[in-house]
């Protein structure tokens, strides 16, 4: 540094400087910008013009990029603004690099008399910044004395619409002041402006990393609760029902403050709109665990016993998902302004204790019984609630089972619900330990499920160890002469050996006519052998769509050892249930077993001297529905119960039709619902 520059930083007064200039120290070409900002950055007017007395530049740029006048509005005096304006600097003169003006300098730094000064001295409020489009509207946003000068003094007047950027995404001043809680800026913008009162930016604004994508300026003024924000917005006309993008939130679900929330609701908000989740805006609440927002919600009118996607009301929401600090408080008041615990009338699930016996563990379910849960609780879908807690969505949650069995006296026989009952859920998806847990509690192996077949039959639809289970209940379960019962039939008279031939489990097969060789010979109602049923395909649980190739190899094995062993039906053609006949390959052509299953079952058939057609091909997909009935997958039109304690949920497959009274409720009425569009179809047979 030379002794001119340290004589200038050291405020050394204009005559020393002009001594210095006089002995003999030149003025370095190099630096003669550098001696003016510095001169400039120190205030001092008078050294200031000695520089330009000496012919310095006075727009010209130091080193760092920053002409003068630059410098002068950003961090020196109004003095020295209107010194270095006066004697011919550009008020509009720009940095090198990022292109700011010494308006943008004075409104940054919140020096509303410079900027007033600059203003009125022709700076342009819309010149830009290089980097980010940042002009000093932007600048000001958190500024409200600077901001008033910008609005009302600038010409030409500000762009209001613009867009700036803001780190990866945009910005505009009114989105920036009502994100940051300035409300002095958000009436000034709006008063004196017109702006884009509905801007969303396209990514976060990184403010405690709260995802604004998609927020307007109400929607995030809502978010941090500045509640005067929301009130001017609306008053100016923002959109109270705005959809967030993707979560299809409005600023009700977006409130915190029970404050902001009466503003929405004054302006005419949605109390009941529902998100992409069908959250309403009180499940939200419930779930934070704001409880002022929560009571204003329920005071408002709002709906208790609306229900999201799931199927869930905002009690169950809150029993399994509410901050635990206010979960019990929060259903506690619930249930005292009309949350319904013990409907079971609601939907398919069942009442909302049937819901956390089936989806919740001890916590939820040992709550749900403080706010009043009935342990009697019956659901046609659903069942018991010891059923609903051995489903295959809850199976290892042993504790809440012993809980009911144990401390709510549930029968473990108790009745089932249309499809099954407590024991046969467990036979059909239950570990070992709740198996035994069951039957030695007095569960009675072979009762019967609502579809009238025996709950033990449920081992067969178990995707891998249906044998293993099965010989433990021989065995070590402690269940009452199994062996005894082999010959069990449900109302279709199908024995367990036409439902593990249906299913594909050899090993439990081979050991079935192991164990009873007679029950080769067995047929159901309509004269199918155990071969027929295995040319079914089985819904297992489990079991993914990829697998079923697979299984079909496992079947023809089956089939093969039926055949093996006698069993009949091979070369017979049996009753379709639409009014015609077909043998054990049309079965599975229909079925859609893979080319290389049916050719097997071709050439068994032929070695057998059974005449063969090639079948008609049934779909290669499923639909997603299963047969209640016999758990056959569907492939065609089916009937499906219109009763509304079904919902819709319970169907039977052509097979089963004609005996929709003996698996169902007699009072119920089915229609015909086509499952997909395929030539092989029974709807015209399963009306009648």
């Amino acid at each position: 540094m030379d002794c001119l520059s340290r004589a200038i930083q050291k405020s050394a007064s204009k005559e020393i400087c002009l001594l210095l200039l006089d002995t003999g120290v030149e003025i370095e070409d190099e630096r003669q910008e550098q001696y003016l900002s510095d001169a400039v950055k120190q205030g001092n007017t008078e050294l200031a013009q000695v520089f330009l007395d000496y012919g310095v530049n006075i727009n010209a740029q130091e080193y760092s990029g920053e002409p003068p006048l630059y410098l002068a509005a950003k961090e020196s005096t109004l003095s020295m603004v209107k010194f270095l304006v006066e004697r011919g600097g550009d008020v509009n003169v720009r940095t090198n690099v990022k292109g700011l003006t010494p308006l943008y300098g004075a409104a940054l730094q919140s020096r509303p008399d410079i900027v007033e000064y600059l203003l009125g001295k022709g700076a342009d409020v819309t010149i830009t910044s290089r980097l980010r489009n940042w002009s000093p509207l932007e600048g000001a946003y958190d500024y409200p004395a600077v901001m008033a000068h910008l609005v009302t003094k600038a010409w030409p007047p500000p762009d209001y619409h613009r867009v700036a950027e803001f780190g990866d995404t945009q910005c505009t001043a009114l989105f920036l002041s009502a994100t940051f809680g300035k409300t002095e800026c958000v009436r000034l913008l709006l008063k004196h402006g017109n702006p884009d009162i509905e801007f969303t930016p396209s990514s976060d604004i990184e403010k405690e990393k709260a995802d604004t994508r998609g927020y307007t300026a109400l929607a995030v003024a809502c978010l941090y609760s500045h509640t005067e924000i929301v009130r001017l917005l609306l008053e100016n006309g923002a959109n109270v029902k705005h959809r967030v993008p993707v979560s299809s939130w409005t600023p009700l679900h977006i409130v915190r403050n029970s404050d902001t929330l009466a503003v929405l609701l004054e302006y005419g908000a949605d109390i009941e709109a529902k998100d992409v989740d069908g959250w309403t805006s009180l499940f939200h609440a419930v779930v934070s665990g704001n409880v002022s927002i929560v009571r204003r919600l329920v005071n408002a009118g709002a709906n208790l016993e609306t229900t999201d996607i799931g199927g869930y009301t905002v009690l169950i929401e809150g029993v399994f998902h509410a901050v635990e600090q206010y979960r019990e408080e929060m259903c506690r008041y619930l249930v005292s302004r009309g949350a319904l615990v013990n409907d079971t009338s609601t939907d398919r699930l069942g009442s909302s204790v049937h819901k956390c016996c089936r989806l919740g563990g001890i916590d939820e379910v040992e709550l749900i019984f403080k706010l009043g849960g009935d342990a009697g609780l019956w659901h046609g879908m659903q069942g018991t609630l010891l059923e609903a807690a051995c489903k295959s969505i809850n199976k290892n949650n042993f504790a809440v089972v012993k809980y009911l069995v144990e401390q709510k006296g549930i029968d473990i026989n108790g009745p089932g619900s249309y499809f099954r009952c407590a024991m046969g859920e467990a036979f059909r998806s239950g570990d070992e330990s709740l198996i035994r847990y069951l039957l030695g509690k007095g569960g009675i192996f072979n009762t019967t499920d609502g579809n009238g077949q025996p709950a033990w039959f449920n081992i067969c639809y178990r995707k891998d160890d249906a044998l293993e289970i099965f010989d433990k209940l021989l065995a070590d379960y402690g269940a009452v002469d199994p062996l005894a019962s082999l010959g069990d039939k449900d109302r279709m008279s199908r024995t367990i050996l036409h439902c593990a031939a249906q299913s594909g489990h050899l090993g439990l097969v081979e050991r079935l006519v192991d164990l009873d060789p007679n029950l080769i010979d067995c047929r159901d109602l309509d004269g199918w052998s155990a071969i027929h049923w295995a040319a079914q395909m089985a819904c297992i649980e489990g079991l993914e769509e990829e697998d079923y190739p697979q299984k079909w190899q496992e079947k023809t094995e089956v089939i093969k050892f039926l055949a093996r062993k006698g069993c009949p039906g091979l070369a017979e053609r049996v009753p379709d249930g639409k009014g015609g006949t077909w043998n054990v390959l049309e079965i599975a052509g229909y079925q859609g077993a893979p080319d290389a299953v049916v050719a097997s079952i071709r050439d068994l058939m032929e070695e057998n001297q059974v005449q063969v057609e090639s079948p008609k091909a049934g779909s290669k997909n499923a639909g997603r529905w299963s047969c209640d009935g016999c758990h056959t997958r569907i492939r065609s039109a089916f009937l499906r119960c219109d009763d509304d304690s079904c919902y819709k949920n319970f169907g039977v497959c052509f097979k089963c039709a004609s005996y929709k009274n003996k698996v169902h409720d007699s009072k119920h009425v089915f229609v015909v619902h086509e499952e997909v569009s395929d030539s092989h179809s029974c709807v015209e047979q399963m009306g009648n």
